[in-house]
């Protein structure tokens, strides 16, 4: 939500600027999430990880928050909150190049997908294991990796890799 309200505004985009110089972080305007690109979440906790001093400096400005109901302060998130997100970025970083790996060919091929998948639920099960992260952490690992199952099961039904499987017996 705050990035929206920093996207939407240019006079916060400017003291943006302005609190980045101040922390020493190179001048960046806040981004925010495109619904329909579920790629662009990972993008943008990445970099409000970067900007975090610079957001929450903003957060405390009093000019954003005279008037309780368009105050920002209630968006300044918590050290748990921002461990959470450092926890919660690689993850969605292994899920975005996947998919920028397989969409960088117009066709991906089995002996290219099936690799990948079998890579990703590793790392997924490695999280969900981790027992030193967030159980939120572990549970979106979880419902990752459920759906990544689900989709390499669908392997199973395709032509070739049954003649793959049946070629690989014989």
């Amino acid at each position: 939500k705050l990035s929206q309200h920093i996207f939407n505004n240019s006079a916060m985009q400017e003291d943006l600027s302005e609190k980045c110089k101040e922390v020493g972080i190179a001048i960046q305007k806040m981004i925010w999430v495109v619904v329909m690109c579920w790629l662009t979440h990972g993008t943008v906790l990445h970099h409000a990880l970067v900007l975090q001093p610079a957001l929450d400096m903003l957060c405390d400005m009093p000019d954003w928050n005279k008037n309780w109901k368009k105050a920002i302060s209630h968006f300044k998130l918590t050290r748990l909150e921002w461990q959470f997100i450092e926890e919660l970025w690689p993850m969605l970083v292994m899920l975005s190049v996947a998919s920028e790996r397989m969409s960088s060919s117009r066709v991906p091929l089995l002996h290219e997908v099936i690799p990948l998948f079998d890579l990703l639920i590793s790392k997924f099960e490695d999280i969900i294991v981790n027992t030193d992260l967030f159980p939120g952490i572990q549970a979106a690992a979880i419902c990752g990796c459920t759906v990544l199952c689900k989709y390499y099961s669908k392997t199973d039904d395709s032509y070739m890799y049954r003649m793959a499987m049946s070629m690989s017996c014989s």
